[in-house]
Parts: structure tokens; sequence; C-alpha cells
């Protein structure tokens, strides 16, 4: 499975290594990211609230998981 991961704090690095650890993780993905996310996958360069890139990631892909935890609501 494909995962992207929405955000770029701590709390985002340890749920990115929890997820890299799962042999049901394929390609981890996390946008923004940070230099901690970098090591357990591929940081992407776009903000957690920008919906055309995010679209653009997930468009046309199979086994295609996201989640995020925003501090801020995305409206």
């Amino acid at each position: 499975m494909n995962i992207l991961l929405l955000g770029s704090g701590g709390r985002e690095h340890a749920f990115a290594h929890s997820l890299s650890q799962s042999p049901l993780c394929e390609k981890l993905y996390i946008a923004p990211g940070n230099a901690g996310t970098a090591l357990v996958g591929e940081n992407l360069a776009f903000a957690a609230t920008d919906f055309c890139s995010y679209q653009t990631v997930l468009f046309g892909q199979t086994n295609f998981f996201s989640g995020s935890r925003p501090r801020r609501p995305f409206w």
C-alpha cells in the first residue's frame, strides 16, 4: 500500500516511522515533511493544505491511503 501522510511536525515523524515499519507499507510519502521524515519516507514539496497538489499525487494511483491530523481546520 502507498501512504501519503500530511504534516511536518514531530508527531508526523513518529507516525511516519511507525508506518514505515509495516510490511503493508510499500511506499511512504510525507507532505511537506521534515528532515526526520525524510529518513523514513519521501518528502513532497507542498503544503498539507494544498489540495491541487494532493489530488495530483493521488490521481491514477491504486492502493493509496492518506492521513492527516492538522492543527488547523482545512476550511
